[in-house]
């Protein structure tokens, strides 16, 4: 996996919800966009669901469009990335050292 994407971002959860779901998110890339998915060991609940994801990666930052909702998992894209900014995603660290 790519080292820019191994923290995967903010993901904004409406109002406020007392608890944050716990989420597991996995960044890839599907062709010339970045696609998150954040699945949940439990059914998601209009409390529960993300609203928005925003990925940070270095100095850059990409707001992700909904792709594919279910149950239990939502898929997040990004809008196509050029090749300067797919090698940035590829070369940047961030997250924990």
């Amino acid at each position: 996996m790519p080292a820019a994407v191994a923290a995967a971002g903010a993901l904004t959860l409406p109002g406020a919800a007392a608890a944050p779901p716990k989420l597991k998110t996995s960044p890839s890339f599907a062709g010339s966009r970045l696609v998150v998915t954040a699945t949940s060991p439990k059914k998601f609940t209009a409390r529960t669901r993300p609203r928005a994801v925003k990925v940070i990666a270095g100095a850059a930052t990409y707001k992700l469009k909904p792709g594919t909702k279910s149950a239990r998992k939502s898929t997040w894209r990004s809008g196509t990335l050029s090749a300067g900014q797919l090698a940035g995603l590829y070369g940047t660290r961030c997250g924990s050292p």
